[in-house]
């Protein structure tokens, strides 16, 4: 009812929401109106009462016809009824990461698959291929609580608990595999945890177990070794490693002083087929006797090698591998080798038909280092990437000498005079630049370039205009990068720099990806005449000091700054940077 009608029903219409005053009669007029419109007010509520029930009713019938349908609808779906078994398992496969480990958890593939659906179920099961790769976590940690006295990880009756609970659920996921091909990470367990659970019998019998089952159909393995488990792992001597070809060894901080005999009585480095080898934090004279077949080996990374070796001792091991296509030798702390020491092998030259890519820091700064890789002949060489511990002379000019080299990582700062120029010059393919800074905490020498050619203007001309005799340094560089500290490059030449190369002029290539950091506040502002050539596809990051921080630049002289690259060049060292102290343009 409207409320107009209420109050035409009523004798003090005119009087209500004013500051009227009733006597007595009016008093008792107005409480018989209440009582006859409080009886119509109870009526209502029962009536709102039935409706809401209704409404109730109506809604829940909605929703189970709604949910009956559906049911329907999934029985009928072309996935379920129209797909044969062996075009789902093609789907299932696709579902799972290709080169990554598969993680031991029911939210991803192939676990997530066996949840849907009985039918889902029975097809993954019955597709070993979904089960040929696994990462297996030792622990798990549980939520982090600042309050724990454990630090919020798993106690010592919650950790052997679980290593049983795991040991029985990988046999399972290794049966379901049925001896296909398999790729196993078996890492260590966090060093906190370790901290608190040193010695788990449990652990080291459910990585025996995981060996003993799979040791015939282990193709790659990516494991972490600890004092505990190197001691352990003589008892799969007797195992044959028969497909395994891509291996990767680190030694954890608790194992650095292990007995090396054990290390190279491991039958992980003897198997028959190994082709790729990574190794990390192990010494180099152990790396050096390991009993692998070195012949056979196409890819061999050296990670944080620890202890003394120089460059000639590099030329022995490569001398053993003919037959590698990646090689990367990336050492840790450096020790020089002892003055007397005497260098083998000298005359020998070594050739690599096959190598393509080759990264290798040199020690530590000594001079026969340059002589050392003068014998070296890469005549297939594509991708270098060299750092050493100033030298008088570059190493970097004889190995690229007679090369197509595509990819060039180095600094600037470790080549004399025009020796950086000549190096370009010898590379006439050259598609991809980095140039950074020494890692300072790596070469301990206080050797610095009398040009730094490679931060000035001088140097962005040579590589977008054409000198006099008409040739232009590097005419198909495409990707760019410099994170070198103290660049010099005015905002002018960047811009001069970046149209040159993308108008398309004759036998130049376009930029595709150009990344430079700057220590220093931004000059000019560019960002409207460059939004074409991103427009393009042009990959664009100039960073800047943030003008806030620029009184502190000073402190950051020895720093290397980064800057966002493709993926493909993730691998070339990069330090972090403080992103209050410098901005993007873009």
């Amino acid at each position: 009812m409207a409320s107009f009608d209420l109050r035409a029903r009523s004798p003090f219409s005119s009087r209500l929401r004013t500051t009227f005053i009733p006597n007595d009669v009016d008093t008792c007029l107005a409480k018989s109106i209440i009582r006859q419109e409080s009886l119509r007010i109870a009526e209502l509520e029962k009536e709102i009462t039935r409706v809401k029930g209704l409404y109730d009713g109506l809604k829940m019938q909605y929703s189970q016809i709604s949910d009956f349908i559906r049911d329907h609808r999934r029985m009928i779906h072309p996935v379920r009824r129209g797909l044969p078994d062996d075009i789902l398992q093609e789907i299932f496969l696709h579902c799972v990461s290709t080169g990554r480990f598969i993680a031991l958890h029911s939210s991803v593939p192939p676990l997530s698959l066996t949840a849907v659906c009985t039918s889902w179920r029975r097809v993954a099961r019955s597709t070993p291929r979904l089960w040929a790769s696994l990462h297996i976590p030792i622990f798990d940690q549980v939520n982090w609580r600042l309050d724990s006295p454990t630090w919020g990880f798993l106690s010592a009756e919650q950790a052997q608990a679980q290593l049983k609970c795991r040991a029985s659920v990988v046999q399972q996921w290794l049966t379901l595999a049925k001896r296909k091909p398999l790729n196993l990470a078996l890492p260590a367990p966090d060093w906190i945890q370790t901290r608190r659970t040193l010695n788990f019998p449990e652990e080291l019998c459910l990585l025996l177990d995981v060996f003993k089952s799979s040791a015939s159909s282990l193709k790659r393995l990516d494991i972490q070794i600890t004092k505990n488990r190197l001691d352990g792992l003589g008892k799969i001597g007797s195992l044959k490693f028969c497909l395994l070809d891509d291996l990767h060894a680190s030694l954890m901080n608790s194992a650095f002083e292990a007995d090396s005999t054990k290390l190279r009585s491991l039958p992980l480095f003897s198997a028959p087929h190994l082709k790729k080898l990574r190794v990390s934090n192990f010494p180099f004279e152990v790396v050096s006797s390991l009993p692998v077949i070195w012949n056979q080996l196409t890819h061999l990374r050296l990670e944080k090698t620890q202890g003394p070796f120089d460059a000639w001792e590099v030329d022995c091991l490569l001398r053993k591998c003919p037959q590698l296509v990646h090689c990367s030798i990336l050492p840790s702390r450096y020790q020089q080798r002892p003055s007397g020491h005497t260098p083998i092998h000298q005359d020998q030259v070594v050739v690599l038909h096959h190598l393509k890519y080759f990264d290798i820091d040199i020690p530590h700064p000594h001079e026969p280092a340059t002589a050392a890789f003068a014998m070296l002949q890469l005549p297939a060489l594509e991708d270098i990437g060299v750092f050493w511990a100033g030298l008088i002379h570059s190493p970097l000019l004889s190995l690229v000498e007679g090369c197509n080299i595509r990819t060039l990582n180095t600094a600037g700062t470790l080549f004399r005079g025009e020796e950086l120029i000549q190096c370009l010059r010898l590379c006439p393919n050259l598609s991809v630049l980095l140039l950074g800074d020494k890692d300072s905490s790596s070469f301990a020498t206080n050797f610095e370039s009398d040009t730094d050619i490679d931060r000035t203007d001088a140097f962005l001309r040579m590589l977008s205009f054409p000198d006099d005799n008409g040739q232009v340094l590097c005419p198909c560089l495409e990707i760019f990068q410099i994170s070198a500290t103290h660049t010099e490059y005015t905002d002018q030449a960047v811009l001069a720099f970046i149209k040159a190369k993308q108008e398309g002029k004759r036998g130049i290539s376009n930029l595709k990806s150009l990344a430079i950091s700057f220590w220093r506040v931004q000059k000019l502002p560019m960002a409207k005449e460059l939004s074409p050539y991103r427009e393009q596809g042009l990959k664009l990051v100039l960073r800047y000091m943030a003008p806030s921080r620029l009184a502190a630049s000073k402190t950051l002289g020895k720093s290397l700054a980064t800057v966002s690259m493709p993926k493909s060049y993730h691998r070339y060292r990069r330090a972090k940077l403080d992103s209050e102290r410098m901005q993007d343009i873009f």
